[in-house]
């Protein structure tokens, strides 16, 4: 799954999670791989 925070009007990556990629925006989604 990716996925994004909403912080104060602004979208975040989580700041937690190093496992991200880059979105068609040129910003990065923060990456979970459920199995």
């Amino acid at each position: 799954y990716r996925y994004r925070y909403v912080v104060d009007g602004q979208w975040q990556q989580d700041p937690y999670n190093k496992h991200v990629e880059q979105n068609p925006y040129g910003e990065l989604n923060s990456v979970l791989e459920v199995t």
